[in-house]
């Protein structure tokens, strides 16, 4: 878990802003249909349409509430939110708003890594942690002048820990973690929070103690190997 801070740099550390548009799919669709704006919405194949095998593409965070999340199937979510409104997904467009999000980041920063549709890490270069977060709140509100859509972003010098950032501040906030108090900032988040660690991950690492970042950062070297393997 050591691996999550930031490693030592001879220079000033560097920002990483990673940004992650709310609910995108949910958040195109309203954007485009504004009698939405205070609906219960799901993106994915309409159960009226008949029976179907499809899944929820995205969800509004009001209908995310009642236990609706992505990838479950139609049914089920239908009769967790019977009265949300369905929406078939537009890819081309989703394809198209991303081209014009990740342009919108480039006049940023030239360094711009998109990591999916909807997410993308900016590096800012160097500086307080006022600027980083200045810069953060000149991103979403041209995010949302320019695109109509809501973003969070978490801040911070190491990409991993930005992500947790910004996973924390959804929907729609902001969350900034100086190098100084990054291990502060993890250590009390359940180990999930760590990309990539999935259910069966989870509970491997729970089962061995470690139930969150700050016990498995504590661990003694090579027990994690011991438990999940070699990488």
């Amino acid at each position: 878990a050591a691996t999550l801070l930031p490693a030592p740099e001879r220079g000033p550390p560097e920002w990483i802003l990673y940004v992650d548009l709310d609910a995108y799919y949910v958040s195109c669709e309203r954007r485009d249909r504004p009698e939405l704006a205070d609906r219960p919405v799901i993106v994915g194949p309409p159960p009226a349409a008949g029976p179907t095998r499809g899944v929820v593409l995205s969800a509004s965070y009001d209908v995310r509430a009642r236990g609706v999340r992505s990838a479950m199937p139609v049914a089920q979510a239908a009769r967790l939110a019977p009265d949300a409104v369905w929406v078939a997904p537009d890819f081309a467009k989703y394809e198209r708003v991303a081209e014009e999000f990740r342009a919108c980041l480039g006049r940023v920063s030239p360094h711009v890594e998109p990591l999916s549709i909807d997410e993308a890490a900016v590096r800012i270069g160097p500086g307080s942690a006022e600027r980083a977060r200045a810069a953060a709140v000149e991103v979403q509100s041209m995010l949302r002048a320019e695109l109509g859509l809501p973003s969070s972003i978490g801040v911070a010098t190491a990409r991993v820990v930005a992500k947790i950032a910004s996973d924390r501040a959804k929907p729609g906030g902001l969350c900034v973690v100086p190098p100084e108090a990054a291990a502060g900032f993890l250590a009390p988040l359940a180990v999930r929070a760590i990309p990539g660690v999935g259910p069966k991950t989870e509970v491997r690492l729970v089962a061995a103690g470690w139930t969150t970042i700050g016990a498995l950062a504590a661990a003694p070297e090579g027990a994690l190997a011991r438990v999940l393997g070699p990488a």
